[in-house]
């Protein structure tokens, strides 16, 4: 299994594809037309996001599962046993938040 350092050096970069992807312009200007077309497009599918958009959010997700499958599986007891439960959920939340949005497209 992948170790923490690495792990979290995995997850930096795919924040960091992530913010690029939605902040990045299109090279070329798109013409009114086009955008109407990939609106209906997008609309039609109830798909918003590009493939790499969707697939990063996936992969994020899968990120932080393993995430939360090495914290879960760290001896713990008294308040680091609290800490852990807090640290496990949220992982888990945002499990399922980067992966549902990166499978649902939206």
């Amino acid at each position: 299994m992948i170790d923490d350092a690495h792990l979290a050096a995995a997850t930096l970069a795919l924040y960091a594809l992530l913010t690029y992807m939605t902040l990045t312009r299109p090279r070329q200007k798109v013409s009114a037309e086009a955008e109407a077309a990939n609106l209906a497009k997008a609309l039609q599918s109830v798909v918003a996001t590009s493939t790499g958009n969707r697939l990063c959010r996936i992969a994020m997700g899968g990120c932080h599962l393993m995430g939360a499958v090495s914290l879960a599986s760290r001896p713990s007891a008294g308040i680091g046993a609290i800490a852990n439960f807090a640290g496990v959920s949220a992982l888990c939340l945002l499990t399922v938040v980067w992966t549902s949005s990166g499978v649902g497209g939206q």
